[in-house]
């Protein structure tokens, strides 16, 4: 009986993970495959701002010490 539980948790825990893989990568694949350009001027914005927010992280980080 362990040994079903076990499988029922791991077959839950896999259903949970395509599920939630799902729910991130649809919206984005049609984001991409409706507007082409304004998706990669979306992503590179988002890329910019995440290497700025990084940047300004170590320069407060750095001054901190």
């Amino acid at each position: 009986m362990k040994k079903f539980i076990t499988f029922i948790s791991l077959l839950a825990l896999l259903l949970a993970c395509l599920l939630l893989a799902f729910l991130v990568v649809w919206p984005l694949w049609k984001f991409a495959i409706g507007s082409p350009k304004v998706y990669t001027w979306t992503i590179l914005g988002i890329m910019a701002a995440l290497l700025i927010f990084l940047i300004v992280k170590k320069i407060i980080k750095k001054n901190e010490k």
